[in-house]
């Protein structure tokens, strides 16, 4: 489900990202949520330059897995409105670590602007779990 979002203080509308799971064990539906972001400043990349697209941790006020320290101090993630978490089906907070997923990674297509890449990122960011699509 993709959805656009007002962040209290900021002036302009963000996009939110629900994905929905199935646990093979219970067969509860549990969420991904990825929120806060403007889908549209995305880079737009062919699929083999994932990592030089919106490369994130999953979590609340966390900075980018990599970035300058220039870029930390003009852009502080306490004020980020970005954030991605996993919940249950009773809407409580999944620990991420113990899915061994670390991230997101996303970008637009190269060819077709309206299409999203989402991409689940293995703890220490050294395996793509899941690739998913997603129409603007």
């Amino acid at each position: 489900m993709l959805r656009d979002i007002k962040p209290v203080g900021v002036d302009q509308d963000l996009q939110e990202i629900e994905l929905t799971f199935g646990d093979t064990k219970t067969g509860e539906e549990n969420k991904l949520l990825v929120s806060g972001i403007n889908l549209k400043d995305l880079p737009k990349l062919p699929v083999g330059k994932y990592p030089d697209g919106l490369y994130m941790p999953i979590g609340i006020g966390v900075p980018p897995f990599s970035q300058s320290y220039e870029q930390l101090e003009s852009n502080h993630p306490d004020q980020s409105p970005y954030f991605s978490v996993f919940l249950d089906s009773e809407g409580r907070w999944i620990d991420h670590n113990r899915l061994a997923v670390a991230g997101v990674a996303m970008h637009l297509d190269a060819k077709k602007p309206d299409l999203v890449h989402l991409y689940l990122l293995s703890y220490e960011r050294s395996t793509l779990i899941a690739h998913f699509q997603i129409n603007l």
